[in-house]
């Protein structure tokens, strides 16, 4: 059954202050984007199948401006992930698009939204926006850093804290009365994470604040929710942590990629090898034995001491 929404204790935050535009962004122009995937780590994961649906105020999916298909990644689909989307590799390669046009279809169309100021649903974004850059680094495409995501889990997880069950889209769905004919199909994803920010809109904690206020702020309730729940594994002697930030993932954000790169210059190649995301970044040549016998010693003391 449909819950309504009720009024959640919040910290203040400092950045993004509200305001009141004339028509708030849950009942204007939202995109959605969803990727089905050859597997679970979007660093290396490939896509299989692609939608970005783009809805008008009433929700109505307007055509010319989305994208849907399913796509040739160009490597084998594992049995497992065929299992959940139904997509196989033969099927891939006789009906799907290549994969670098399918990213470059979408990076043309991702700039479109962007000066637009639509702002970009996506469930679960560290997933989905990771894997989507990276698939535009592979091909040499770049996705606009100006577009403000909307992530339904971080959303809902934020205001509903104390619900108890799954966050899956599914979950979500169903609990803010949205219809979602299909699971694991990216067209019927994309649409649903739109209906389910469309329920949340209204909030009290929401309607005031602009889709890129709301934006810094999910960076902020995702870190706030990932040192909480990394603090009470430790209690409990756990070793999972949960790592990165939103909604970049394990991924460098452009920031560091920024800072890493000045940095680089006035840095010797093998000092960079101590940082394996400073290494990621602006590359370099492996430490000298010393050196890497340093760290080794280094990281067995870190792993020690995390242990305990």
């Amino acid at each position: 059954m449909p819950r309504a929404a009720t009024h959640v204790d919040d910290a203040s935050h400092p950045d993004g202050a509200a305001t009141t535009p004339e028509v708030p962004w849950w009942r204007g122009k939202l995109a959605g984007l969803d990727f089905e995937a050859t597997g679970t780590d979007p660093m290396h994961a490939r896509a299989v199948q692609a939608a970005l649906v783009v809805t008008e105020s009433d929700g109505q999916p307007i055509s010319s401006a989305g994208f849907e298909s399913l796509i040739n990644p160009g490597v084998a689909i594992p049995e497992d992930a065929t299992r959940i989307h139904g997509i196989t590799t033969a099927r891939a390669e006789r009906e799907g698009m290549p994969i670098a046009h399918a990213i470059a279809r979408l990076s043309r169309q991702l700039v479109v939204l962007a000066r637009e100021g639509v702002p970009l649903v996506m469930m679960n974004a560290r997933y989905d926006w990771v894997m989507l850059h990276q698939e535009a680094a592979r091909h040499g495409l770049t996705i606009p850093a100006e577009l403000p995501l909307l992530d339904p889990v971080i959303v809902d997880r934020r205001l509903y804290r104390k619900r108890d069950g799954k966050r899956t889209l599914g979950e979500l769905a169903v609990y803010h009365g949205v219809a979602m004919p299909g699971a694991h199909d990216a067209t019927s994803d994309a649409a649903a994470a739109i209906a389910v920010m469309r329920a949340l809109g209204p909030h009290p904690k929401l309607a005031g604040l602009t889709p890129r206020a709301l934006h810094e702020r999910q960076i902020a309730w995702f870190a706030a929710w990932r040192n909480s729940t990394n603090a009470f594994w430790a209690i409990k002697r756990e070793r999972r942590r949960i790592r990165g930030t939103w909604p970049w993932g394990e991924m460098p954000t452009p920031a560091e990629m920024a800072i890493r790169a000045r940095e680089a210059a006035c840095t010797p190649d093998w000092l960079r090898n101590e940082d394996p995301l400073f290494d990621a970044a602006v590359g370099g040549a492996p430490a000298p034995p010393m050196v890497q016998a340093t760290q080794s010693a280094v990281t067995r003391a870190d792993a020690r001491g995390a242990e305990r």
